[in-house]
């Protein structure tokens, strides 16, 4: 595969989208690190990243409290997972006694606006969206799923954002935020949106009003592909569709179940287009006010058919979704991983950081949260 080339004309960047492994998948998970006393987050991670020069899975992220735990492209979700285990394992190690590690959409208490991470990417970015870049202190995970063809990746892309909605139902897991009960199953979106191009992402189409598209904004030096932060967006670096609508989970157990059924559901997709019968896109305000429904209400509330506009409760809708796939996720080999799905649509994570919450207060949640890190329960 050609270098890739950000600033190429994007007309040049099907070739990115031919690939004779579809369907393999990589996985970064946004990880918090944490003051072992306070639990408040800690802007350490130039410390850390100097002790792990040789771990090629452990990257700075924006915010100097913040790492990215990066897979390789791999061949299944297991192996994907084990190399988050393995990940997990050595942060965790390399930070014992000096520094503990959690993730969750959004730290429940966090004191301080987060430090900006160095680097010339980071400081761009914090000159370009000012105060907006400090507020954005979110945790998500994103699934990369490798798609032979830009002409199928457009057309999964604008079918899957009916499905975004429900992921985030399931995936919630940020109920807290500046000390606060905020009402919602997770904040982490909603903060995001402080920063361009976040939430849900038009229909384009065809991959030609892609290019047009990022084409317009290059052309003014505002962004490119890269700077696309909508919850599913193309990324011709990869030949993938990244997914990014889910909230990190405590658990790798947990996040497992979510890349499962991420990795399932792209695949159901990517058959309908090759059957002919992918159904159209739902219309980019319907899915939004699906949106809205499932980061305000998460499992306790209901979605709306994208067609009829019929209420479904949003638990069912997650159980059906996770139904659908399972098919899918046995010719994949991560029907293990997907069960864990079904054991998070019964009490996923906001519901389950509401209940620590209330025994143990917010700071014993965090503490909880970086157990479940650790694998310690």
């Amino acid at each position: 595969m050609p270098e890739w080339n950000p600033d190429a004309d994007p007309g040049t960047w099907r070739e990115r989208f031919r690939t004779g492994t579809p369907f393999t998948i990589g996985v970064e998970e946004e990880v918090m690190l944490l003051d072992p006393e306070r639990f408040d987050l800690a802007p350490r991670a130039e410390e850390v990243l100097a002790r792990l020069t040789d771990e090629s899975r452990i990257s700075p992220e924006l915010h100097a409290a913040q790492l990215e735990l990066v897979t390789p492209p791999c061949a299944n979700v297991p192996d994907a997972i084990a190399q988050l285990r393995e990940a997990r394992t050595r942060l965790v190690e390399e930070t014992t006694g000096w520094l503990r590690v959690a993730t969750a959409g959004v730290h429940p208490f966090a004191e301080r606006a987060p430090n900006i991470s160095t680097g010339e990417r980071y400081r761009v970015i914090a000159a370009e969206y000012g105060r907006a870049a400090l507020e954005a202190a979110v945790f998500g995970i994103h699934v990369h799923v490798a798609i032979d063809g830009a002409d199928r990746a457009v057309a999964i892309h604008d079918a899957i954002r009916e499905h975004l909605p429900t992921i985030a139902v399931l995936s919630g897991n940020g109920p807290f935020h500046a000390g606060h009960d905020t009402t919602f199953a997770t904040m982490r979106p909603k903060l995001s949106e402080v920063l361009p191009r976040q939430g849900m992402p038009p229909e384009f189409g065809s991959w030609e009003r892609w290019c047009e598209f990022v084409r317009w904004g290059q052309r003014s030096h505002t962004f490119g592909p890269q700077e696309l932060w909508w919850e599913v967006r193309l990324h011709p670096a990869f030949g993938t569709l990244e997914v990014r609508v889910a909230d990190a989970q405590c658990a790798l157990d947990e996040a497992a179940g979510i890349v499962a059924l991420i990795h399932a559901l792209v695949r159901h997709l990517s058959d309908r287009y090759d059957d002919g019968t992918l159904a159209d896109p739902v219309r980019t305000e319907v899915a939004q006010e699906n949106r809205w429904r499932a980061l305000r209400h998460g499992l306790g509330g209901t979605l709306l058919d994208g067609r009829t506009g019929t209420p479904r409760s949003s638990r069912q809708r997650v159980r059906e979704l996770i139904a659908l796939v399972e098919p899918e996720a046995r010719e994949l080999g991560c029907s293990a991983e997907l069960a864990h799905a079904a054991t998070l649509a019964e009490c996923n994570g906001a519901e389950r950081q509401r209940q620590v919450a209330d025994s143990r207060g917010l700071t014993g949640l965090v503490s909880w949260m970086a157990d479940r890190f650790d694998g310690r329960i």
